[in-house]
């Protein structure tokens, strides 16, 4: 009971697990977050970058028209020729240059801001400027150029005027930006979505696999990652398809192989009951029983010691052991059915100890699995051969016989639960399929391998090596 407990604990953290997830955001809404705020933060970066550059340029390019259009005042107003248009001295003209303001000044010519009295003085004493001047009024850039006769000429243009083509550079590079904003943002969203939907698929297909449902088949696309994910769901819904089965195959030959011996012992305990049978029939009635429930007790001790050899907790008691006085212990155990099967039975046991750290029980539960295993699919006049040896650092138990044997893929599942069992049932005679599972799960408990391969009889071989320690 705690065991199906556990399972459904588990179940349920894993199916609130999900619910969970679905609360935590959706992946294409973030993907495309993600993309939205690094698109603007790029336009951000781009644009704190762009507009000093472009302003910069901007003023730089003002600053030497303004510098040619104060060259080319001075050329008219010294220049004799009527047909040019002279600015008034003393006042201000604004035809060189729309936003541009232009006063010929003398030394009285009193200074109106953005123009100092320093500026006057510089252009009436033969001296050129050019200056950039921060004003309560704002930036004014100013060209001055000297004229004969100690006048002078200054223009001057506030920075309005001069920002206005970085301002529409700028507006336009903002209208381009936003337009690639716009797009950027449908355009991660699509991407967004399309790379989230194989993600959704995959995730749908998992809670079908958690809810039991094992015909699950998810479509292959997307990125190479996602593809391997649901390529990994594909593969897991088809083993745990075949687990099911398989389990499902093996219960239903257990209650098979449960209920046969179940069925005789109940019906001749109702015939003794009835006293149906004579009193001279009651020694073999009595074996018969006995013998059946010998097989019921064998079996049922398969599944626990399987299910036992499969939990955490299973243990064994391990102690220096003697594999040569326990194999010829099940060697003298096995004579007597060999002789009723007619059998030839041979034990090739080494003479020597052979010394290792293992649980003397459950290596002579190996050897009478694998004994048994070998009768059942020997027949009569064959042979059967249980050997006992040092190998190297290694020691090894062997049993093989003159049966069918097996393919070449049988060796590779012949230690797997039931799979030879329902591979072979109704073809040959087979047991429960437990008790080379047993085997090998007790020889890897014991820090052993236990193989399967052709005999040299003609049938099977199965060997089991363990690590030989010194006495």
């Amino acid at each position: 009971m705690s065991h199906i407990s556990d399972g459904a604990t588990v179940e349920h953290q894993a199916l609130r697990q999900l619910a969970v997830g679905k609360h935590q955001g959706n992946l294409a809404t973030r993907i495309g977050a993600v993309a939205i705020v690094s698109v603007i933060v790029a336009v951000g970066i781009a644009i704190s970058v762009a507009y000093p550059l472009v302003k910069a340029a901007s003023e730089d390019q003002t600053r030497e028209t303004l510098s040619r259009q104060a060259d080319f005042v001075v050329d008219v107003l010294e220049d004799g020729e009527s047909n040019r248009p002279k600015p008034p001295r003393d006042g201000h003209n604004d035809g060189i240059g729309r936003d541009v303001l232009v006063a010929v000044v003398t030394p009285s010519t009193v200074p109106v801001e953005p123009v100092s009295a320093e500026d006057i003085y510089l252009v009436t004493t033969g001296m050129d400027f050019s200056a950039r001047r921060d004003t309560a009024g704002g930036i004014y850039f100013i060209e001055g150029r000297s004229l004969t006769d100690g006048e002078g000429v200054i223009l001057v243009l506030h920075d309005d005027a001069a920002a206005g083509p970085a301002n529409a550079l700028l507006l336009r590079m903002g209208i381009g930006l936003a337009v690639g904003v716009a797009l950027a943002i449908v355009l991660a969203f699509v991407v967004a979505r399309r790379t989230a939907r194989p993600l959704r698929n995959a995730v749908v297909a998992a809670e079908r696999l958690a809810e039991g449902e094992r015909d699950v088949d998810v479509q292959v696309e997307g990125a190479e990652e996602i593809a391997d994910l649901a390529r990994a769901l594909n593969v897991l819904a088809a083993n745990l398809a075949m687990s099911e089965d398989r389990q499902r195959e093996f219960l239903m030959s257990v209650s098979h192989e449960l209920r046969t011996p179940m069925t005789s012992i109940k019906g001749y305990a109702e015939a003794l009951a009835d006293g149906v049978i004579d009193t001279s029939d009651m020694e073999s009635t009595g074996a018969l029983l006995n013998g059946e429930a010998n097989r019921l007790e064998r079996l049922v001790s398969d599944l626990l010691d399987l299910a036992r050899a499969g939990a955490v907790d299973f243990r064994l008691s391990m102690s220096q052991a003697d594999l040569s006085a326990i194999a010829r212990d099940a060697a003298d155990a096995w004579t007597l059915r060999a002789a009723r099967d007619n059998v030839d039975f041979v034990a090739d046991i080494s003479t020597d100890p052979i010394s290792a750290v293992v649980d003397p029980t459950r290596v002579r539960q190996i050897i009478d699995n694998l004994i048994e295993n070998a009768f059942r699919i020997t027949p009569a006049g064959g042979n059967i051969v249980l050997t006992a040896q040092m190998q190297n650092d290694s020691c090894y138990i062997s049993v093989e016989d003159s049966g069918p044997g097996l393919s070449d893929e049988d060796l590779a599942v012949a230690f797997q639960p039931a799979v030879l069992h329902s591979r072979y049932r109704g073809i040959r005679p087979v047991g429960t399929g437990l008790g080379l599972a047993l085997v090998g799960r007790l020889a890897q408990r014991m820090s052993g391998t236990a193989v399967a391969a052709h005999s040299r009889l003609g049938g099977a071989a199965f060997r089991v090596d363990f690590p030989k320690s010194e006495s």
